[in-house]
């Protein structure tokens, strides 16, 4: 099953879900929180620019902390979290991007009280493919899954976990694909 609670402590009450990127799950994350072009989501700064267009195509991205915004992608980078003010700080519209961090002890995840922790596992452990977004809630895992299962990139995620090969020139050219219709 796609949504599950680790046996592992560390993970232990929260639930998992696999996508074909961290990019990917992100853009399900910000649709699963129904926001629209007119809403701001704070960035940090120093984000990397696929973040700045994948939030472009659902909501616009801002980078004044003090803006309106009615969500915050916090980018934890390189291990060492970001921890926002308390101020304004509204914990259901938090997304956690700890796309390049390996979390080793449970006190590291949701450093923000953040709703959804994401994870690229071609940053973390080297992998060809795949974004792990952790939810504390098991109905926002279940909504993901759905998003995810019955997107217009559907087949082609299928593929590729079936195939698993990355000398697969047939792998690439899907993969391709794939990244480009879930922006």
């Amino acid at each position: 099953s796609d949504v599950c609670s680790s046996d592992l402590n560390l993970y232990q009450g929260y639930h998992c879900v696999f996508f074909s990127s961290a990019r990917s799950a992100i853009h399900s994350a910000l649709q699963l929180l129904s926001l629209k072009r007119p809403d701001l989501v704070w960035v940090p700064p120093f984000s990397s620019h696929c973040v700045f267009n994948v939030i472009s195509s659902i909501a616009t991205p801002t980078i004044d902390l003090h803006a309106n915004s009615v969500c915050q992608l916090v980018f934890h980078q390189w291990g060492y979290p970001f921890v926002l003010e308390e101020s304004g700080r509204n914990p259901q519209q938090i997304i956690e991007d700890s796309a390049d961090s390996l979390c080793t002890k449970k006190d590291a995840l949701f450093k923000n009280n953040g709703r959804f922790e994401i994870f690229s596992l071609p940053k973390v452990i080297g992998s060809f493919l795949g974004g792990i977004v952790v939810c504390r809630d098991e109905n926002d895992a279940r909504a993901l899954m759905q998003s995810r299962d019955t997107g217009l990139s559907f087949g082609c995620t299928h593929f590729l976990l079936k195939c698993r090969s990355t000398k697969s020139e047939r792998a690439l050219h899907y993969w391709d694909n794939t990244e480009y219709l879930n922006k």
